[in-house]
């Protein structure tokens, strides 16, 4: 029973650290779009 555990809470911090840099990668991907598109308008 410890084992499930330990093995659900190592499987949510891995879930939340990947969660964390797929939404920085989206950021950063929408922000350079912004940019281009932004460079396109003015």
């Amino acid at each position: 029973m410890v084992e499930y555990a330990l093995v659900l809470g190592l499987l949510s911090f891995g879930i939340t650290a990947a969660s964390q840099f797929l939404a920085n990668s989206l950021a950063s991907a929408f922000e350079g779009l912004s940019s281009t598109l932004g460079g396109y308008i003015s």
